[in-house]
């Protein structure tokens, strides 16, 4: 697992469910607008935020491991499920962040990568992504982001030192010129 920024061993030695429910319990709730009534439904409603995180990660979870499983590579927003189709282009721009595997990532593996880099999969354009590199022999898992702009992407991906980016929408690998 070369280029982690934790020890995914040990994070997975006391890795369960309920990291994703303490995790999400802890993401920041922003301010409620000055105009917002505070009472009961507000902070009713406030208590429902960590429990549609948890929920949108369990269905990202769930949907990246059976995508990477069944075809070896997957892209999956928390907002928008499945990215494949869609007129967009991948790229891994986090290289800290990407974790790689011998074998094929198990659940366990893709929900500890997920709530991780929990803080990066809840922006906007992000999503996880994951891969077979066929040179490496290995399994690759990873934030990307996805953009509609394919010059964007590239730049960003020589940048970011990649490989390639991705083509969601014609499911293609777009090998990076140096220039």
């Amino acid at each position: 697992m070369a280029g982690t920024v934790c020890d995914f061993k040990s994070f997975l030695a006391n890795f369960s469910l309920q990291s994703v429910e303490t995790i999400a319990s802890g993401v920041a709730m922003p301010e409620p607008h000055s105009s917002t009534p505070t009472g009961s439904n507000s902070q009713a409603s406030a208590a429902l935020i960590p429990k549609v995180i948890e929920a949108a990660v369990r269905e990202l979870v769930a949907n990246a491991w059976n995508l990477h499983s069944s075809s070896n590579g997957a892209t999956v927003s928390l907002r928008d499920g499945n990215m494949t189709g869609q007129k967009l282009f991948a790229v891994s721009v986090y290289p800290e962040r990407t974790a790689e595997f011998r074998n094929p990532p198990t659940w366990k593996d893709v929900a500890a990568f997920v709530v991780l880099n929990l803080n990066l999969l809840l922006r906007p354009s992000h999503a996880f992504g994951s891969w077979f590199d066929e040179p490496k022999h290995t399994h690759v898992v990873d934030v990307v982001v996805c953009l509609p702009d394919r010059r964007t992407a590239l730049e960003l991906g020589r940048k970011f030192k990649q490989v390639s980016i991705f083509d969601l929408e014609n499911f293609q690998e777009i090998t990076i010129e140096r220039s």
